[in-house]
């Protein structure tokens, strides 16, 4: 079986791209289109290099953003008696 489906090899969607960086859908969407991501349109689908979000997030400080979910990125540090 054949799709239509453009090869997306080195092409991440907005999902794919909030999944991995752990920022919603929309703020990617803004990112792209306020310039800060770049990307290009394939078949009316906005796709983002694979290699622009590497040299994003290897611009990072502390080695980029983390991947597990915002709710348990921030986890709570105790303070010292």
């Amino acid at each position: 079986m054949t799709t239509n489906r453009p090869p997306t090899r080195n092409l991440l969607t907005t999902a794919e791209i909030a999944r991995i960086t752990g920022l919603s859908v929309t703020t990617i969407r803004k990112s792209i289109r306020s310039g800060d991501i770049p990307s290009t349109k394939l078949l009316g689908r906005r796709y983002v290099p694979r290699a622009a979000l590497n040299r994003m997030l290897d611009g990072l400080p502390f080695g980029g953003l983390s991947q597990e979910p915002r709710s348990r990125a921030r986890e709570e540090v105790p303070m010292g008696e």
